[in-house]
């Protein structure tokens, strides 16, 4: 994990190329609005909890966290909340995401075959989309050799799985080498790119202190939790929005980490958050999404489809 100066470098570089903007808080026109959200995530089996002994057909508003397992997902669970307005009666900031790839299409029908083999870990059909030596992550490049996907709790599952859990958009292929001519790139996840179409008009100036402090909650009701784990009383609900990180907090979690050689685990944890009634709580990794998010660019190469690299990293 890099350190914080590194990420704000880095994130300079990244803030181009995903052009997020700076936004406004605005008022919902009332606390249960819906908002738009992804409904093809593929691995919410792992992350939910069952939190009542009502039965699935009595349940109306589902509310999603994560689990602590690091295993291959199982049998889906459905995790349930009462709603109210308590919960989520503060200001919000909704970004709607909309997952351009069509229904059919090539490259749908490539994504939901790499949705299942990171939900079976099969590490042989992963590994043939890889490129030969090496591929960029983040700020850097690793190479594919030490990559160790038969282990099912190798970090770049959990980047795989968290990109391309929700929506993709379209790319130019910007003459990339290697990838077929006239054929375009698929960008994975949207919610950078989403979000700066939605929020154009305030991109100078703070863009990357804003990137590196906000995480957008993608779902609808998620809960926010007083303390990182399944019996701490729930504080809030957070559908499709963005909201501050606590960065203190956040920044001591990692320091553990490193003093204790674990890696940050994008799914498999917890997000401090701050809420905009400054109620602070914890929101599963899996649906709080960085600005600067972790990207699965794939590409075309000799008629295939390739993971070609990922870029970012908070």
């Amino acid at each position: 994990m890099q350190n914080f100066h590194l990420l704000v470098a880095g994130a300079i570089v990244f803030s181009a190329v995903t052009g997020v903007s700076l936004a406004t808080v605005f008022r919902q026109s009332t606390p249960k609005e819906q908002t738009l959200v992804q409904t093809t995530s593929i691995q919410p089996q792992a992350s939910q909890e069952l939190e009542a002994t009502s039965s699935l057909s009595a349940v109306t508003k589902p509310a999603r966290e994560n689990s602590t397992k690091t295993t291959p997902p199982t049998q889906p669970k459905q995790a349930v909340v009462a709603s109210t307005a308590k919960l989520d009666d503060f200001l919000h900031q909704r970004v709607r995401l909309i997952d351009e790839v069509k229904p059919e299409s090539e490259f749908a029908q490539f994504r939901q075959r790499l949705r299942q083999a990171i939900r079976d870990r099969n590490a042989q059909f992963v590994r043939s989309i890889l490129p030969d030596e090496e591929i960029g992550i983040g700020f850097g490049s690793r190479k594919v050799a030490n990559i160790k996907l038969e282990n099912p709790n190798e970090e770049f599952w959990s980047l795989l799985e968290k990109a391309v859990s929700i929506g993709c958009f379209p790319q130019a292929s910007q003459n990339r080498p290697n990838v077929d001519p006239a054929t375009g790139l698929w960008v994975c996840n949207n919610v950078a790119h989403e979000f700066s179409r939605q929020y154009p008009n305030l991109s100078s100036g703070l863009g990357v202190e804003y990137q590196i402090n906000h995480v957008v909650v993608v779902g609808n009701d998620i809960n926010v939790r007083a303390q990182p784990n399944f019996n701490s009383p729930i504080v809030g609900l957070l559908s499709n929005e963005v909201v501050k990180l606590n960065r203190p907090v956040q920044e001591q979690q990692l320091k553990e980490l490193t003093e204790q050689g674990r890696f940050y685990d994008s799914i498999n944890s917890w997000t401090p958050v701050i809420l905009p009634n400054n109620k602070q709580g914890y929101v599963s990794s899996r649906y709080a999404y960085s600005l600067l998010e972790y990207q699965a660019v794939f590409g075309k190469v000799n008629g295939q489809w390739q993971l070609l690299y990922l870029p970012g990293g908070d």
